[in-house]
């Protein structure tokens, strides 16, 4: 390369790169000017300073209830929006921003999951009792003005007064499943993935959804009870809900229904094929119980596919809550003018009896004498027969597990979390975690170092010049 082209070059960089700092600096402006001018409002003072935020976390009601049970279960914080575990030293059942698993995507959004708001933001396991009991979620939060209806067996442990209606009180449910329980049978995973979310959550709770069903286990004998609900139409304000469709014709309209509710049960609404028209890229929906016993208020993010973080559902469903049987009204509403269309829109009612009772078989034997280290967990436990022990937590190639110190087969189960079978006997149960091509990605980060440095060695070696001999003109004599 000449000295002229080489100039050139170096002429080009130091203009690029003049425009690269240019431009970071007028976008820096150009955020600054619409971020903290009078026009934008007072931006500045929404921020508080890091030591106030982490106390104010810290004093909050997951922080209470990580004090009630020194061992391993999980908290649902209703009424949230951020994952506050990592400063309060807690485990949840929510996610944001987060690097999710396949399988824990499809597990949220197979369930219908109305916590599902984006397909980066899972707020929980929207209070579903089979999902917290199968995640081993013994705690459950939320504000002094959403607590009616909330699932059966949770009782109030924790309040300084009810008072302060935005308050975070914390419930317990005393039978919540430990880390690990059992099964005796189990599903296969394309009966699970062919059922509707409430059945599928049923499942769960009654056999190990397996993708190959383990030597000498049989399949389980599914029982449903759900049932559906009646309800007439009896009130609408700016909205207007057809057969297969609900219209609001004005920001906050909203339609009312009633219904008679069962004795004992769960109650949920259920949207299947919801689909938002594309006149708006998403919408708040709000459902709203109100009965006798109370009212519980619940509301997710309906989008499509000019959102963001648009969340692609075949079904939606509603929890709105346990108990208040009989006279019920239902709101649904909207926070923008849109159309949603569905396939079909459902009141249903879900007993509890069943559900406790699969739980009680699942906790007839358990990992017990649980501790959790850093990167392991050990457990023990007597099984009567040959079983399945599925742990509450989700699955990943990086866990390796150990019985009786020998080495055992992990596989996929219930949808997310980790299984292995067990033989009838006494035994130590061990599992330690791996991050998965660790070993295998230092090495390749090694090479790649040597490599770099060897080639920058070698641009710096000193150039030898070549020495030419000097051009001799000899003259031949002629005799």
């Amino acid at each position: 390369m000449g000295y002229a082209a080489s100039q050139t070059m170096k002429t080009h960089t130091r203009i690029a790169t003049c425009a690269a700092v240019a431009a970071v600096l007028a976008g820096s402006l150009f955020q600054t000017y619409f971020t903290f001018t009078p026009k934008a409002g007072d931006y500045a003072s929404t921020f508080v300073a890091a030591d106030d935020l982490q106390q104010r976390m810290l004093g909050n009601s997951a922080a209470a209830a990580a004090n009630l049970d020194p061992s391993f279960y999980r908290i649902e914080e209703r009424d949230r929006t951020v994952n506050l575990d990592g400063f309060n030293g807690t485990h949840g059942t929510t996610t944001w921003w987060s690097v999710l698993p396949a399988s824990m995507t499809d597990y949220y959004i197979g369930l219908g999951l109305s916590d599902v708001t984006q397909n980066c933001n899972f707020k929980g396991l929207d209070g579903r009792p089979g999902l917290l009991g199968l995640a081993s979620v013994r705690y459950l939060t939320c504000k002094a003005n959403n607590r009616d209806f909330l699932p059966a067996e949770y009782e109030l442990v924790v309040s300084a007064g009810t008072e302060n209606v935005s308050e975070n009180l914390v419930f317990e449910d005393v039978r919540a499943l430990p880390l690990g329980y059992t099964f005796k049978s189990c599903i296969s995973k394309a009966d699970f993935d062919s059922a509707d979310p409430l059945q599928k959550e049923q499942m769960l709770v009654q056999g190990a959804v397996v993708d190959h069903v383990p030597e000498g286990f049989e399949l389980t004998d599914l029982q449903f009870d759900e049932r559906e609900v009646d309800f007439e139409v009896v009130g609408n304000e700016n909205a207007t809900l057809g057969t297969q469709s609900l219209a609001i014709e004005k920001a906050g309209g909203s339609v009312t229904f009633s219904a008679q509710v069962p004795d004992d049960c769960q109650l949920y609404l259920v949207l299947d094929k919801p689909e938002l028209a594309p006149t708006k890229s998403s919408t708040t929906m709000t459902v709203k119980r109100k009965g006798a016993d109370g009212q519980y208020r619940t509301k997710t993010t309906l989008s499509n596919a000019r959102y963001n973080w648009y969340v692609e559902r075949d079904s939606l469903v509603f929890n709105l809550g346990y108990g208040g049987a009989g006279a019920n009204e239902v709101v649904i509403s909207c926070d923008d003018d849109c159309t949603v269309s569905f396939e079909s829109l459902q009141l249903v009612a879900q007993p509890v009896e069943s559900m406790q009772t699969a739980f009680d078989a699942l906790g007839s034997c358990v990992l017990q004498n649980v501790h959790v280290g850093r990167d392991f967990i050990t457990g023990s436990l007597d099984a009567p027969g040959d079983l399945i022990l599925q742990f509450s937590i989700p699955y990943s190639s990086g866990w390796e597990a150990r019985v009786d110190g020998e080495p055992a087969e992990l596989f996929p189960s219930g949808g997310m979390y980790l299984g292995t079978t067990i033989a009838h006997g006494k035994h130590d149960v061990e599992l330690r975690y791996r991050t998965p091509l660790l070993f295998e990605g230092a090495i390749v980060s090694l090479v790649t170092l040597l490599t770099l440095i060897t080639c920058k060695t070698a641009r710096k070696r000193p150039k030898v010049a070549l020495r030419t001999a000097p051009f001799v003109i000899t003259q031949k004599t002629h005799r």
